[in-house]
């Protein structure tokens, strides 16, 4: 259910929590029954998710994460 009084922004309508409802955790809350997917969903699932993501955790980590993660480091060992 989506809200047609043109409030676009999804606060302050009595409608806001419409949203929230349709939801798995809304769902849940509702006390509906958890949505459960097969072993086969579940594979195809992380078999296109590494697909996309792969790449990207082959990049190399940027230098200044690096200098920030050296920096946070000097100062834990500082305590």
């Amino acid at each position: 259910m989506h809200s047609t009084n043109g409030n676009q922004s999804g606060t302050g309508s009595p409608d806001s929590n419409a949203d929230a409802d349709e939801t798995i955790e809304g769902r849940v809350a509702l006390g509906e029954p958890e949505v459960k997917l097969d072993d086969a969903a579940q594979a195809l699932i992380g078999h296109h998710l590494k697909a996309v993501y792969g790449a990207i955790v082959q990049q190399p980590v940027p230098d200044r994460f690096l200098e920030l993660l050296d920096e946070l480091e000097r100062k834990e060992q500082g305590r």
